[in-house]
């Protein structure tokens, strides 16, 4: 039986029913939203009085690349990953069934790669719809939960920002291959397991811009070798003299922009006119500021976009920490002066500079020492 939101009589699952009609499947097509508790019992009570059900795979998602930070997109998340979970788990709480397994995310695991954190309510969903699984083992009833990753046969521009994060698309013959070897392992399966095809060096490079790396490192040591290593753009700027640098930058840096408004290579690009003004909002600004410090090897201040708003500003500068890096004896006796095509900015003290290159666990750790000793003060 083939349960959906959608209409039993479209074209899609007309065409699935005949695909498996034709291989002796015997296919019944009915309508229902299992994020609604009420069209769940209905369906189940239909269903129970014609025959006993012996598993129930749960493969309702939402669009890859949901942007769950949006209330809506975060109530689909959560209807169809945890309220769907959750209904199917209670319609069916009295019946011994021989499989519960649920279709979840590598998110779950990994958190969120993509930068802006677009997807941490779609990660969110998803771990719970873990936590219900884990649930239904510990009463001793089945339970899978599959943390898939990226599957062939997505659009690849829609998910760009997973491919570039570390996902890799999986041949659908594999997974297949995998939901059928955890599915006949029954009782003996791990509640949870992630299948998904990854790139871990690149992976662990995301992760390791914002702090996040240490789960990582310890899932694939040999990663962390690996991505220490820069990337072919980082290495070939650092390698280049000043003039045959500037020009890498700014094509390397036209080319992010051009990717993160879907410019196509014949849309003019006015490399002095503002990030804004190009149609770029605060988001998208951020999330050049990582791609960047990714591509280039090259930490940048959280205000860098916002300094230096231009594809020919942020270039220079960008040429001048990479002069900067390669000579630092010089750039610490001129340090405080202007920037190429910059602002006057003032230096830095030795706090603010140890903040910025700090990651989230030395801040979290930082804070807690200060409340601590704010506590003594004000208990004293």
């Amino acid at each position: 039986m083939l349960v959906g939101r959608s209409s039993a009589s479209t074209a899609a699952a007309r065409t699935l029913r005949d695909e498996l009609t034709a291989r002796g499947v015997v296919v019944r097509l009915e309508h229902c939203d299992v994020g609604d508790a009420a069209q769940v019992d209905a369906l189940w009570s239909r269903i129970r009085a014609e025959r006993p059900v012996r598993g129930i795979i749960h493969a309702a998602g939402v669009a890859d690349l949901a942007d769950t930070r949006d209330s809506a997109d975060l109530e689909a998340s959560f209807r169809a990953k945890v309220a769907g979970t959750l209904a199917l788990e209670r319609a069916s709480a009295s019946e011994p069934l021989d499989a519960f397994v649920c279709f979840s995310s590598a998110a779950a695991i990994l958190g969120d790669p993509t930068w802006p954190r677009r997807r941490s309510g779609y990660a969110a969903a998803n771990a719970v719809m873990d936590a219900i699984v884990a649930q239904r083992r510990a009463r001793g009833s089945a339970g899978l939960s599959i943390n898939w990753g990226l599957l062939a046969g997505r659009d690849e521009a829609a998910v760009r920002p997973l491919i570039q994060a570390g996902l890799r698309s999986m041949p659908l013959e594999l997974a297949f291959d995998a939901l059928w070897r955890l599915m006949a392992r029954g009782a003996n399966a791990p509640g949870a397991r992630m299948v998904a095809a990854l790139d871990p060096s690149a992976l662990l490079a995301v992760h390791r811009l914002h702090g996040r790396d240490a789960f990582l490192v310890a899932l694939a040591p040999g990663a962390a070798v690996a991505s220490e290593a820069a990337t072919p753009i980082a290495g070939a700027v650092r390698g280049a003299g000043p003039v045959e640098r500037e020009a890498l930058v700014a094509r390397t840096i036209a080319r992010e922009v051009r990717d993160a408004l879907q410019l196509s290579d014949e849309d003019r690009l006015d490399a002095e006119r503002g990030f804004f003004d190009l149609g770029m909002d605060s988001l998208m600004t951020v999330a050049l500021k990582s791609r960047l410090e990714l591509v280039f090897g090259l930490p940048l201040t959280p205000t860098v976009t916002l300094e230096y708003p231009s594809v020919a500003t942020l270039s220079a500068y960008v040429c001048a920490q990479l002069a900067a890096e390669a000579a630092p004896l010089k750039s610490s006796a001129t340090n405080g002066a202007p920037s190429p095509g910059g602002p006057v900015r003032a230096t830095r003290d030795d706090a603010e500079i140890a903040l910025s290159l700090a990651d989230e666990r030395d801040i979290a750790s930082a804070l807690a020492a200060e409340l601590r000793e704010l506590d003594l003060e004000l208990r004293g």
